[in-house]
């Protein structure tokens, strides 16, 4: 069983209210409840496996939303996660998906036969604010990346997340994050977030 009582969750509480997690909703059970929020994109069933062998490039997660308008999604709590950010911040989770898409094209091309051993440094952290981005907007932290929703609703122990600085109100965070990935240098260097149940802390830069 889920346990979402921590409270990095009360911003997804409205998308929580309208998704039957149990048994966990597949992405027709997900488009039915969130739809409506993600539009004009949609979910839908996962088409397969990557693999770093032979690829069929339309399958490809980054190709599926970027050029396709489909979030490829299973039947379980990670990707359940994702459709919940994805339903609460639409406009930040579709600039990241944007560049994620771009970043990948950037390194393989449009039409890659195989897919290399190692993601760009681009690719890297756009990945890690995905799974693990922590958004600080005045004295608020909010947890923006799926696998640490993934782990905060399944376990107990501290998990390490990548901090996205705002200077918004916790109120607009969508619209401002999808401004700040607009302009991201993934050079930058960045600390780390320790995050708890309860709490989030920023290592020293």
């Amino acid at each position: 069983m889920l346990d979402l009582s921590s409270p990095f969750f009360d911003p997804l509480r409205r998308a929580i209210e309208r998704v039957p997690i149990d048994p966990l909703p597949d992405a027709d059970a997900l488009q039915r409840a969130l739809g409506e929020r993600i539009a004009p994109l949609a979910f839908e069933a996962q088409l397969g496996r990557r693999g770093r062998r032979a690829v069929d490039a339309d399958a490809l997660y980054e190709v599926r939303i970027a050029k396709h308008g489909r979030i490829p999604t299973r039947a379980n709590v990670h990707d359940l996660m994702n459709a919940l950010v994805w339903a609460t911040f639409p406009q930040s989770k579709r600039v990241l998906a944007e560049r994620q898409y771009t970043a990948l094209v950037a390194q393989v091309g449009e039409h890659p036969r195989r897919l290399p051993n190692a993601r760009t440094r681009e690719r890297d952290v756009l990945a890690m604010i995905d799974e693990g981005g922590v958004i600080f907007a005045e004295d608020a932290a909010i947890v923006f990346g799926h696998a640490i929703l993934e782990h905060l609703a399944t376990r107990e122990a501290a998990v390490r997340g990548f901090p996205i600085r705002l200077t918004t109100s916790p109120r607009d965070v969508d619209a401002a994050l999808a401004e700040a990935l607009t302009v991201l240098d993934p050079a930058t260097p960045r600390a780390s977030v320790r995050v708890t149940r309860t709490s989030a802390s920023i290592d020293a830069d």
